[in-house]
């Protein structure tokens, strides 16, 4: 099964907001937000379709502006995005909804449960990405450290890396994947054998780049700098899933320092990296928010 027909409408600013779903449709909604950068084929590519449909959950996958078939939006800031996602769950008549971030898509996730409260029924953060201090960033990868503090201070440049770094081999899905699971642990490069993965991986990506590289620059200059709200205010229930391993974009100082942050969260920590901890529990992880 590849991703349902893309959906598209019009925000109130005239931009395009473009989804897909994935799942049960007339199961309890949930909004997935992908990671950083990556676009709605991600649910596909790491068969969270399966365990959505599996779970009885609509999965509704948007692209975030400037990625997939959303428009680029300037200016853009984190909390512009629950915004968009209210929008959205309008369009499709949804009073409330849960909320999925994997990865990049945590920032973006935990901003819609700030925002939205009265909506969001459930919050579930996966790999959490959270550079809310210079302590959490310890024990992260060298090169996607650089690449993160690159596309904030020289976004130009960093357009230009991203392109030739993960647009252009993403063309190449063998090479992308050589170069990515150079970078993580055997955990996550076991992972990578999957065929589903092996091809959907690469094809997420390669949709992020659809529109050239400036949204995925603004995503990553976004997701790895202040957030512009304290997660301490999030009365919404809350799950996060961190695996031990992880050094490719999060750590578990990271999930820690939510889950001290966010009153009443559960934290689940794995022997896994930043790829097995979304994949080997999927089950677990969307049974929490049903």
């Amino acid at each position: 099964m590849t991703a349902a027909c893309v959906h598209n409408f019009a925000l109130s600013d005239g931009r395009q907001l473009a989804w897909a779903e994935y799942g049960d449709g007339g199961g309890a909604p949930v909004i997935y937000m992908h990671g950083t950068p990556s676009s709605h084929l991600e649910p596909w590519a790491f068969r969270v379709d399966e365990a959505a449909q599996r779970a009885g959950l609509r999965l509704i996958a948007p692209d975030r502006p400037g990625m997939g078939g959303s428009d680029f939006q300037r200016r853009r800031r984190i909390l512009d995005w629950p915004a968009d996602l209210a929008a959205l769950a309008d369009h499709l008549d949804l009073e409330q909804f849960s909320v999925l971030g994997y990865s990049g898509g945590v920032p973006f996730a935990t901003a819609v449960a700030f925002a939205l409260p009265e909506r969001v029924q459930r919050l579930t953060l996966v790999a959490c990405v959270a550079h809310l201090a210079p302590a959490l960033e310890e024990g992260l990868h060298r090169n996607g450290l650089q690449l993160k503090r690159l596309a904030r201070a020289r976004p130009r440049l960093a357009r230009v890396v991203m392109s030739l770094g993960m647009g252009l081999p993403s063309l190449y899905p063998s090479l992308l994947l050589k170069m990515v699971g150079a970078g993580l642990p055997e955990v996550d490069r076991a992972v990578l054998d999957d065929q589903r993965i092996r091809e959907g991986f690469p094809a997420a990506i390669r949709c992020a780049f659809r529109r050239g590289a400036s949204g995925p620059q603004v995503d990553e200059a976004l997701m790895s700098a202040e957030w512009g709200f304290d997660p301490a205010e999030i009365r919404v229930t809350t799950m996060l899933w961190q695996g031990t391993l992880d050094t490719f974009g999060a750590r578990p100082a990271m999930a820690e320092h939510l889950h001290r942050a966010i009153l009443g969260s559960e934290l689940h920590l794995s022997h896994d990296g930043h790829l097995s901890v979304l994949t080997k529990h999927l089950d677990e992880i969307l049974d929490g928010l049903t």
